[in-house]
């Protein structure tokens, strides 16, 4: 079990990226191109807007959204 453990610590980005290749790849095959690029992209707008709702919180999001979206 500790050599695993260091296998993992010793190549956890190699380890993290077939795993996710591996992922897509089966999300690719089993519903399509452009629904996996859909929930892909899905995925990182809801990843994006929670790093601004950990950071600070519910005002944070409204500051982002109107510099987004202001007229100039």
């Amino acid at each position: 079990m500790d050599e695993f453990r260091q296998f993992l610590k010793e190549y956890k980005w190699r380890v993290i990226g077939i795993a996710g290749g591996i992922l897509l790849a089966v999300l690719i095959f089993t519903i399509g191109f452009w629904r996996t690029l859909l929930l892909t992209a899905i995925t990182a707008l809801c990843y994006f807007v929670g790093c601004i709702l950990d950071k600070g919180g519910k005002e944070s999001l409204q500051e982002a959204w109107s510099r987004l979206f202001r007229k100039n």
